[in-house]
C-alpha cells in the first residue's frame, strides 16, 4: 500500500472515530433505563409527563429527583452545577403485566398514548416495509 494513501486512511478513520465521539457526548436526548417501580412511584406522585406504552417498554419524562442517588449529600451555592431534582429527563422502564397501568394514569392526569415498537428488520431498513394505499 502507497504511503501516501495509508497516511489519509488513517486520518479518515481518526476524524471518523472523533465525529462518533461528539455524537455520542453533544447530540440527541439520553435516555435512562429505570425500573418499573421507579416509574409507579412517580406515577403515584405526578412526576411522570409523556407517557408512551409499548409492547415491551414504557417511556416518557421523569423528574430528576427519581434519577439522582437518595444517599448523594446536596450541593448548594455556586458549586451548584447539573440539573435540578424538579428538571425532567427522558426514561424508559422495562413494561410487565400491569393490569391496573391506564387507569393510574388517569388518575393522575399523566398524558398516555401506544408507542408502536419497531423490530430490527423494519427499524434498520425502512425501505424494506412495504406501503399499500
Amino acid at each position: 500500500m502507497d504511503k501516501r494513501l495509508n497516511f489519509s486512511l488513517w486520518y479518515f478513520v481518526a476524524g471518523f472515530v472523533v465525529i462518533l465521539l461528539l455524537q455520542n457526548f453533544l447530540g440527541g436526548n439520553h435516555v435512562t433505563v429505570i425500573s418499573y417501580a421507579t416509574f409507579k412511584q412517580a406515577v403515584a406522585t405526578g412526576d411522570v409527563k409523556d407517557v408512551a406504552l409499548g409492547a415491551d417498554k414504557v417511556s416518557g419524562a421523569i423528574r430528576y429527583r427519581y434519577l439522582s442517588k437518595p444517599d448523594a449529600a446536596p450541593v448548594v451555592g455556586a458549586e451548584a452545577k447539573g440539573p435540578k431534582p424538579e428538571d425532567w429527563h427522558d426514561f424508559a422502564a422495562v413494561r410487565v403485566a400491569d393490569p391496573e397501568l391506564v387507569g393510574r394514569l388517569e388518575a393522575a392526569k399523566i398524558d398516555y398514548a401506544p408507542s408502536a415498537s419497531r423490530t430490527w428488520p423494519a427499524s434498520t431498513r425502512p425501505w424494506t416495509s412495504s406501503r399499500r394505499s
